[in-house]
């Protein structure tokens, strides 16, 4: 009978091991999340929208609520609405790793088409984005969609830059959508 074979721990290169290392640190700290004072707020907002199925013109939880109200984040409300309502606390925390666990690999996507080949480059690069995002990651925010729309709309500019034109097309819908999550 024919085992699997193991390489030895001595056969993993070291820099393998040590960006899994920086990778797991990474995780815990993007995996942390802090309640923002607003967000019941949205996600009320956000199950009034899914159960109204409408998306009310009057804040009425406010003391103006007499007067018109545009709810700029609707999009954004209607989502954490739907993680809250489907797992609790743990789907916020889901739908927040979800986002900035995508603007970093899109992050790490665009590094290596801009030609950035070296892993520990594109990790410390990603480690930066981190550390300047923080108080924006720490919470679940419409302000996280801002993060990765911005981050689409930067790797679409840099491949137009490289002569792929098609991604001009991106831009439209992704200012739509930009607009109703975090305008």
């Amino acid at each position: 009978m024919h085992l699997l074979r193991r390489r030895p721990l001595s056969s993993v290169p070291a820099e393998a091991i040590l960006r899994v290392a920086v990778w797991s640190a990474f995780l815990v700290i993007i995996n942390f999340t802090s309640a923002d004072p607003d967000l019941w707020g949205h996600v009320r907002f956000g199950a009034d929208i899914l159960r109204n199925g409408s998306i009310h013109q009057v804040d009425t939880y406010s003391f103006d609520s007499d007067r018109p109200w545009v709810n700029h984040e609707w999009g954004a409300e209607v989502l954490a609405a739907w993680a809250f309502g489907t797992m609790g606390s743990a789907g916020l925390v889901s739908l927040k790793l979800l986002i900035v666990g995508s603007v970093l690999l899109l992050l790490n996507r665009t590094l290596r088409q801009e030609g950035v080949r070296s892993g520990f480059a594109r990790d410390a690069t990603a480690g930066i984005a981190i550390v300047i995002t923080l108080a924006q990651a720490h919470h679940v925010r419409p302000q996280l969609f801002s993060l990765l729309f911005f981050s689409v709309l930067i790797a679409c500019l840099l491949a137009v830059r490289r002569g792929a034109q098609r991604w001009l097309l991106v831009l439209p819908p992704l200012f739509a959508a930009w607009a109703n999550l975090h305008g």
